[in-house]
């Protein structure tokens, strides 16, 4: 919101933009950035268009203009991640790791780590411990949910239930206890 209203709204008033305009730096159209460096001597062609200093002051806020650049040009080369994409992506690597029953381990493992870098440089990955507790029970609560809603959904069932019974026998049954149900 600040910065649509510092860049792009020229009907803000100076005192609105004053109050929300950051106190660590000011911001300078390009036309201003290159009458200032040609008169210190030196020629920009990739112009930054911050001041990073308190210390160079301008008579009045008008040079802001509704369509100035503002975006540094080492802006253009920062992978940024939208907000709520960490949160999506977290929850399809998760997706991945349990589906397809890869070990947790893999997400520790150094060559993993070196490809998300260079795959996606400003994501983080969860760790070990993330994977194995908070997003594996936020992932089931989210596949039960979806379980049930099928059920409900549904206009008949059919459950099947699977044993070892006839390769062992009830004793043995007993002990290994393993009946398998599909619904």
């Amino acid at each position: 919101m600040t910065k649509q209203l510092l860049l792009y709204c020229s009907k803000c008033p100076k005192k609105v933009r004053k109050k929300i305009q950051p106190l660590n730096f000011k911001l300078v159209p390009t036309k201003r950035m290159n009458a200032l460096a040609s008169k210190a001597g030196s020629s920009t062609s990739s112009t930054p268009l911050r001041i990073m200093s308190d210390d160079v002051s301008f008579e009045d806020s008008s040079f802001i203009s509704s369509r100035a650049e503002t975006i540094n040009i080492l802006d253009r080369f920062v992978d940024k991640m939208p907000e709520g994409s960490k949160e999506q992506l977290d929850s399809l690597l998760a997706r991945s790791f349990y589906s397809g029953r890869v070990s947790f381990n893999l997400i520790e493992n150094e060559f993993f780590k070196q490809w998300m870098r260079v795959l996606r440089p400003s994501y983080t990955p969860p760790s070990r411990k993330q994977l194995s507790t908070k997003m594996l029970d936020k992932e089931y609560s989210i596949v039960e949910a979806l379980t049930k809603a099928e059920i409900e959904l549904a206009e008949s069932m059919t459950l099947i239930s699977q044993s070892i019974f006839h390769k062992y026998g009830p004793r043995q049954l007993q002990k290994l206890g393993k009946i398998k149900y599909l619904l």
